[in-house]
């Protein structure tokens, strides 16, 4: 099963993917343009080049249209905390506070919608190793991780009594 790490990046990842589906479809178009072509370049590294980026196209089609899935079966209140959190990057306890629950609530209700939209994904046919293996070097999927790692390390640090400054 995904681990809730990446799910959290995948999460960060989403509403940008509109946004890097576009610049894919620019790039292969490049390639496939006269001026791409006209350049010395051989034919075979060009090639490489256009089935890299169209699979790469591919896949973040597939997977926007697997998480957009995904999240049409959270429940109404799974989906209010998604998205806060997530997709606005809302204070978890503003979050709470805004939607009238407790942080414990929260908490609860971010984690089944994490382990729905794992089950979902993987679902959808996107396993751990599938990702990595995609999108391992794309700039968006680095960010979101390093976003995600400081995240559990900062609620680690808080868990052992820390008090995030030092």
């Amino acid at each position: 099963m995904l681990s809730s790490k990446l799910a959290a990046t995948l999460l960060y990842a989403y509403p940008a993917l509109p946004n890097l589906i576009s610049v894919y479809k620019k790039k292969l178009k490049y390639l496939y343009s006269y001026e791409c072509n006209s350049r010395e370049i051989a034919a075979n590294v060009i090639y490489a080049k256009i089935f890299r980026t169209s699979d790469t196209l591919e896949n973040l089609v597939a997977l926007r249209n697997a998480m957009t899935s995904a999240l049409g079966f959270l429940s109404k209140e799974q989906r209010a905390v998604i998205e806060g959190v997530y997709f606005k990057g809302i204070n978890k306890d503003k979050l709470a506070e805004n939607i009238g629950v407790s942080r414990s609530l929260l908490r609860s209700r971010r984690n089944s919608a994490l382990n729905k939209l794992r089950s979902y994904i993987e679902i959808f046919g996107f396993t751990e190793q599938k990702i990595i293996e995609v999108f391992d070097d794309e700039a968006l999927f680095i960010d979101c991780a390093e976003k995600v790692a400081e995240a559990y390390a900062l609620s680690r640090n808080f868990r052992k009594g820390g008090n995030g400054g030092e």
